[in-house]
């Protein structure tokens, strides 16, 4: 190709879409992208006895392609071990993948947590709907805490880092919340930042395939109430809470 290919990272927090986009990067092309996380201790990296610093040159050295990347989740990048020195190091193209309503992205980590309900992005047709449950307000309301802090905490490692960054959210990639799509829609955005041509990134999952999460919950109303006592400790006022909820699908 005559130069180096890129190095590229998708640092995603939980429910924000990354394993949507991770799977339309990988159809470009010029992109090949881990589908999974590859530097998960359970990865099958990990497992063959490859260390993150292995693991990591390993995916970066293939020639075949423009870009090499993969997925690192919140608790990987801020976690005690060698994730965040490895990354540091490289300086690789970032995309920090975010997702702007909080409400839904703690109702959905919740729900996969401890009811188990499926992913958004799986590949099957959905069989019968999980019967609607009740969850803990104040499981729901900590884990939008959570996930508050993180973004936060990774911010400021980005900025340590300073490598070429870009913020995308998950309406950016999926054009809103509850829509189902094959393709992503910040498509351009993303080509441009990662110095390939650009085209459609189509991915073999869909984003949405099970019941709504309004759907799923059977005491909304009541877990609004907390996380807006919780939030607006942490200066989000009710008006933004509000939006969220009307929001979910």
């Amino acid at each position: 190709m005559g130069k180096s290919s890129l190095k590229a990272v998708i640092i995603a927090a939980n429910r924000s879409g990354g394993t949507f986009l991770s799977h339309a990067l990988d159809s470009h092309p010029l992109i090949v992208c881990e589908r999974d996380e590859p530097l998960h201790r359970r990865s099958p990296y990990a497992r063959a006895g490859l260390d993150i610093r292995a693991t990591r040159d390993l995916i970066w050295s293939r020639e075949q392609s423009a870009v090499n990347m993969f997925k690192v989740s919140y608790s990987q990048f801020l976690g005690k071990g060698d994730v965040f020195p490895k990354i540091f190091e490289v300086k690789p193209h970032i995309i920090h993948l975010y997702r702007d309503n909080l409400l839904a992205a703690g109702l959905s980590e919740v729900l996969r947590r401890e009811r188990g309900f499926p992913t958004h992005h799986i590949n099957r047709i959905p069989g019968k709907s999980p019967s609607p449950v009740s969850l803990n307000p104040i499981t729901v309301a900590d884990m939008i805490e959570k996930y508050i802090l993180d973004r936060a905490k990774v911010r400021n490692k980005l900025k340590q880092i300073g490598s070429p960054t870009i913020e995308i959210s998950y309406v950016d990639i999926t054009g809103g919340e509850g829509e189902s799509v094959y393709g992503v829609k910040s498509n351009r955005q993303i080509c441009i930042f990662l110095d390939v041509y650009v085209t459609p990134l189509m991915a073999q999952y869909v984003h949405k395939v099970n019941p709504s999460i309004k759907s799923n919950i059977t005491n909304l109303d009541e877990i609004v109430v907390d996380v807006k006592g919780k939030l607006w400790t942490m200066g989000i006022d009710a008006e933004r809470v509000k939006q969220w909820r009307d929001e979910l699908q």
